[in-house]
């Protein structure tokens, strides 16, 4: 039997990269991505909290203003 000469090219067809190294780049844009949506969402506590405390903030001044008419009258 004879063997033909195929004129398919596998590195053209495909690429040099290796199936490994794509799995290796999906996984480095899958943390890449989980690390930013871990800071977005660490951004969304954060400023949760600055508005926790500056409401906080507001209601103890009116307690204090509150207290100081009370104790005026």
């Amino acid at each position: 039997m004879e063997k033909h000469q195929s004129d398919f090219d596998y590195k053209e067809a495909v690429g040099e990269k290796s199936s490994e190294d794509y799995t290796q780049d999906i996984a480095e844009a899958r943390r890449e991505a989980r690390q930013w949506l871990q800071e977005f969402r660490d951004g969304l506590r954060m400023e949760e909290w600055i508005k926790d405390q500056n409401e906080e903030e507001y209601i103890l001044q009116q307690q204090q203003k509150k207290q100081f008419f009370d104790m005026k009258i």
